[in-house]
């Protein structure tokens, strides 16, 4: 008759940890090239107005995760709390954003960037 350890757990624990450390080191990467997390098609068939705002609710997300990232790696162990905790759904954020970009262009949409102004310079 075998025996489980009460740490036999801890091993496939760590394995879990090792797997999400490697995901969230690699979406430290600045560079969007392949989208893991975010969807290319999700933004195609909607207005340029639903498109603006969900790209600035992107952008609230974008800033509230970033703040917290900094904030979590100022403390002791921080780096790999907010490797957990935040940069997966913070790569998913920076890829959504680059989706809504993509699509605002190809759709010609006035976003902040892109405004024009309506009057004249006199």
């Amino acid at each position: 008759m075998q025996y489980r350890s009460a740490n036999a757990g801890v091993g496939s624990a760590a394995l879990l940890a090792a797997i999400l450390f490697g995901v969230a080191a690699c979406s430290t990467s600045s560079n969007v090239d392949v989208m893991l997390f975010a969807d290319p098609g999700k933004y195609e068939y909607h207005t340029c107005d639903q498109i603006l705002k969900a790209g600035n609710a992107m952008a609230e997300r974008e800033l509230k995760l970033r703040t917290l990232i900094q904030k979590a790696e100022q403390s002791a162990g921080g780096g790999l709390v907010s490797t957990v905790a935040y940069r997966g759904e913070y790569r998913t954020v920076v890829e959504e954003l680059g989706v809504i970009d993509t699509v605002s262009r190809r759709k010609q949409c006035l976003t902040p960037p892109t405004w024009r102004s309506s009057t004249a310079i006199q």
